[in-house]
């Protein structure tokens, strides 16, 4: 279903319509909670309203300022739908409405020392989206590269070898766990037991992947290739040994989208019954993945599993593993209770592993340095077997306090525009398409997204100068259509794109 009554944007525009549903949608939170809030006749739960209601009316600013080029996958409506209302609000509906009930960090504190916990952790977001906000805008017009890359050529191939270095590493996987199904019972166990520590790291696993990442390029570069059942066969087969070797339910839900926001940046529009199809896939897979991992502890064999097959009930256990990481395992919730009270700040140590994120283990002298998951997991929640998100408040909080929440969201939004620009400047052609879309979805201010972002980006460059060969590099010029500017309109974009096909950009 297209988006009718939008003018043409690069980042799928949305009609009024639309917007002011999601505005609707807001207001109907906002309503919602503070009914079951006051009714509650607590004053703990009145702050966490009042404080929800400012960062809602912080989410509101990129509907109230909305602009003809923005759109569905514009980096200031994507950040409020996906990373804040999806990503963050859904696992903490029931925070807000009720209040945090139980955290593992907070074992001994009452109700109004928790909820105060989620006043805090709100208001330092509204503080971070504003910041965001102002760093992109401000950012202005930033020069990038503009390059053109020829088609490609022996694509199929090309991606049969990527598929066969998959395949390999996959089966070294499986020979090493003793058959694919001692291999699916791997995330059953202890960290310190699985087979990723006695190959000596997560490489094999990574090399598992990359089939996934060469099947999101082919679909970039050839926007039609979801119709060639080849296609279909390969990017099934990409999840299916991808989740079986790492057991990663995010690996196939990620892909899955970001998939699908390839498709919908190609041809301009938004189909709704796919969205919801995919919406109910991602419960299905959380549902019956979380189920799968808590039956494989302790199971000595794959046969020993029973797993309930009611799609319903997966359905509802899908949403409830989601919401358990917005109370009990919320890794920011843990440390803005108690730093710097009870754990010193960081200043800066988390981000040092970024620059070591694309560097196997085996090849460096010395211990990589840690992730703000690993180091959220060891002096927060107290279990150095395991790796609990930080956030993006909560690591930048932990690290510079009250300031570092502003100047890291600050910097983060400059960023963002500098790849908005470098998409829009280079009329969103396959090869840059896929690059925006993997930092729409992977890219964030903190060390674990950075990190994964990273270990992503890596081998797209490689599989885009194998795909297309070397880039011939137009003229440098600042990005033409500035995102925050008050004069975008559809003139802009149909000169886009008259140009985009006059100067020999390719997009296939």
């Amino acid at each position: 279903m297209p988006n009718t009554g939008s003018i043409y944007s690069e980042f799928v525009g949305m009609a009024a319509w639309e917007r002011v549903g999601v505005m609707l949608l807001l207001a109907v939170l906002v309503l919602g909670i503070g009914v079951i809030n006051f009714s509650h006749e607590r004053a703990d739960l009145v702050m966490v309203w009042l404080a929800f209601l400012v960062y809602a009316l912080v989410l509101l600013l990129p509907f109230l300022l909305y602009r003809s080029s923005w759109g569905w996958f514009h980096p200031l409506v994507f950040m409020v739908l996906w990373w804040q209302l999806v990503r963050q609000d859904l696992p903490r509906l029931g925070i807000y409405a009720e209040g945090l009930l139980h955290h593992r960090v907070m074992m001994d504190a009452g109700p109004i020392e928790m909820n105060a916990v989620v006043v805090q952790t709100l208001l330092l977001t509204s503080l971070g989206l504003l910041a965001f906000y102002v760093g992109f805008i401000g950012a202005g017009r930033l020069r990038v590269p503009r390059l053109s890359f020829a088609a490609p050529r022996f694509l199929l191939f090309k991606v049969a070898m990527i598929g066969g270095i998959s395949a390999f590493a996959f089966l070294v996987l499986t020979w090493e766990a003793g058959g694919i199904g001692t291999l699916l019972l791997q995330r059953g166990l202890p960290r310190d037991q699985r087979i990723v520590v006695e190959l000596g790291g997560g490489h094999w696993h990574y090399l598992v992947g990359l089939l996934k990442v060469a099947c999101l390029l082919w679909l970039a570069l050839r926007p039609n290739a979801w119709r060639n059942p080849v296609f279909l066969a390969t990017f099934i087969f990409a999840l299916a040994i991808d989740y079986i070797g790492t057991g990663s339910r995010s690996g196939i839900i990620m892909t899955v989208a970001m998939a699908g926001a390839i498709w919908m940046l190609n041809f301009r529009r938004v189909p709704y019954s796919a969205v919801v199809a995919a919406g109910a896939f991602a419960l299905l897979v959380v549902g019956i993945g979380g189920e799968l991992r808590m039956a494989s502890r302790g199971a000595d064999s794959l046969s020993a599993i029973q797993l309930n097959a009611n799609v319903k009930d997966a359905l509802v256990a899908g949403y409830r593993n989601v919401v358990s990481y917005g109370t009990e395992t919320d890794g920011t919730y843990g440390i803005v209770a108690v730093v710097p009270q009870k754990v010193g700040f960081l200043y800066g140590q988390s981000y040092l592993s970024i620059p070591f994120a694309p560097v196997p283990s085996a090849l460096l002298p010395f211990d990589k340095p840690q992730a703000g998951g690993r180091l959220n997991a060891i002096h927060i929640f107290g279990n150095p077997l395991s790796a609990i998100p930080p956030g993006n408040i909560g690591e930048a909080y932990w690290n510079f306090h009250v300031p570092g929440v502003f100047l890291v969201m600050l910097l983060f939004g400059v960023l963002i525009k500098w790849f908005v620009c470098l998409f829009s400047d280079n009329q969103g052609s396959g090869w840059v398409t896929i690059i925006y879309v993997y930092t729409l979805f992977l890219l964030q201010p903190n060390s674990t997204a950075f990190y994964g972002w990273l270990h992503a980006i890596v081998p797209i460059v490689f599989f885009i100068l194998l795909f297309c060969g070397m880039p011939r590099r137009m003229r440098s010029a600042k990005s033409r259509q500035d995102t925050g500017s008050l004069n975008e309109d559809m003139s802009i974009n149909d000169n886009a794109r008259d140009l985009h096909k006059n100067e020999g950009f390719i997009r296939p």
